[in-house]
């Protein structure tokens, strides 16, 4: 959780409903841009792993991932979810 504080003292990430997001989209794509794709796809599933109440946000990072069918079950899933309420 270190990590996580300094990067919100340091208005990089902002701690919302209890998420980490960018602060700006322009740190966000420069941070994805330079990172290595092997480095980036294990950061999306760690991401993926974490989102356990919100299934289309799973699916997406799993899909970011390049992992397709992980991704395809937790979309179907948030698609279903959403269609019944």
């Amino acid at each position: 959780h270190e990590v996580e504080a300094l990067l919100v003292a340091r208005h990089i990430v902002s701690a919302i409903h209890g998420k980490l997001v960018f602060t700006h989209s322009s740190i966000r794509d420069t941070l994805l841009t330079s990172l290595a794709p092997d480095v980036l796809e294990h950061l999306h599933v760690r991401a993926a792993n974490a989102f356990t109440g919100d299934d289309g946000a799973r699916g997406r990072h799993f899909l970011h991932a390049g992992r397709p069918m992980e991704a395809r079950t937790w979309l179907l899933r948030a698609a279903r979810r959403a269609r019944s309420v």
